[in-house]
């Protein structure tokens, strides 16, 4: 089954660091996610259900590619990490 992982400071606002979830699709496992944890989601997605511009999703080591649909496929051995961007100046 694969892993979601929230990393440094959105691990803090969520409040869960690793939780296993069900899907074939990162928006499969994303509704399963907020579905179980629905507190999660004003720290992740809009109202759109789109991510937040400053969430990264990384799978199995890599940003996802698709930002809007989620539609990466995802294997049950995945890891989907959640970080904030870190900006600077």
């Amino acid at each position: 089954m694969p892993t979601a992982r929230f990393k440094g400071a959105l691990a803090d606002r969520v409040g869960v660091r690793t939780i296993a979830v069900d899907g074939a699709s990162v928006a499969v496992a994303l509704t399963n996610i907020l579905s179980e944890y629905p507190h999660i989601r004003e720290h992740i997605v809009d109202h759109t259900e789109r991510l937040l511009p400053h969430v990264l999703l990384i799978v199995d080591g890599v940003q996802t590619r698709d930002r809007t649909l989620l539609n990466d496929s995802i294997e049950k051995d995945s890891e989907l990490t959640f970080l904030l961007a870190v900006g600077g100046g």
